[in-house]
């Protein structure tokens, strides 16, 4: 049950609130990218992402099995994957609209 909800024994109300929080994320990272490159943009977000995961899964007792799963853990696999990918998006999107904006070569006009 631990692994299947991926909380640590959590009700399933908590991984959507953890969902959420890194939807709110990636949404947060997206603004700061017109400001700070990609990487500042990813970077700035994780702190607010993490102290909100761990007031929720803080904020909800544990299950008698999720006190043996490490909650570091659960913060981890969360935040990584979610860190992870949104920097791919940002830098895929970025190589995408540099290939959108290259400029055509110039008609040649024929006399």
């Amino acid at each position: 049950m631990a692994l299947a909800t991926g909380t640590g024994g959590k009700p399933p109300a908590v991984a959507f609130v953890i969902f959420m929080i890194d939807v709110l994320y990636g949404g947060a990272a997206g603004m700061f990218i017109r400001r700070f490159s990609i990487q500042t943009a990813v970077a700035i977000p994780v702190s607010p992402a993490i102290l909100l995961i761990v007031l929720c899964l803080a904020s909800i007792p544990p299950t008698p099995e999720a006190s043996s799963f490490p909650i570091i853990i659960i913060i981890i696999s969360f935040v990584a994957p979610t860190v992870v990918s949104t920097g791919l998006a940002f830098w895929l999107h970025s190589r995408w609209a540099r290939k959108q904006r290259m400029p055509f070569p110039a008609p040649v006009a024929h006399s």
